[in-house]
Formats: C-alpha cells, sequence, structure tokens
C-alpha cells in the first residue's frame, strides 16, 4: 500500500492553539483514505513561512532530503503556501 505523506503547518503560535493544525490533518487523512493510502503525518507547529529558509524548517528539509532519495513519492499539503511563502524556499524546494 502506498504512503501519502501529509505536511501540516501554520503561520502563529495561535493558529497552533486553534483548530488550523487539526483541520489541515484530517483533511489530509481523509484524503490518504479516499486513495486507499497509509499516511504519514509531518507535523512543522507554528512556523512562520515568509521569511524563512530551510535551516528553519526541519521538517520540511527532512522531507526534501527523503523526496530527493526516492523514499517520499506521495507529498500533501493543504495549501502551497504551507510549505513556503518565500521565493528564495521554492526554489529550493522545485
Amino acid at each position: 500500500m502506498e504512503l501519502l505523506h501529509i505536511y501540516i503547518r501554520v503561520s502563529s503560535q495561535i493558529q497552533v492553539e486553534n483548530t488550523s493544525l487539526k483541520t489541515q490533518q484530517e483533511v489530509g487523512i481523509e484524503l490518504s483514505k479516499k486513495l486507499g493510502m497509509k499516511y504519514e503525518i509531518h507535523n512543522e507547529g507554528g512556523s512562520s513561512s515568509f521569511s524563512d529558509n530551510l535551516d528553519s524548517r526541519p521538517v520540511l528539509s527532512n522531507i526534501i532530503r527523503r523526496i530527493s532519495t526516492g523514499e517520499i513519492k506521495f507529498l500533501y499539503s493543504w495549501n502551497p503556501d504551507r510549505l513556503s511563502r518565500s521565493q528564495t524556499v521554492w526554489i529550493q524546494i522545485r
């Protein structure tokens, strides 16, 4: 059975304390069920992505490393801006 990797992140501590992370996780899990896949959650917590770099995002850095080695084939993120809003980081991801 294939594995869907679910990356969740919010931009602020206030969002961590509310339901944003929970909602992103629930939607990702539901998608994995619809696709008939197992899932693995990757939770970056409350970390702003506007002025970040990959050094400040260890969970995302690990995902990118695992993608480059072929270990991760399927990645879900609630919205592309959960990965990053920084042009520099987007270039690194691509």
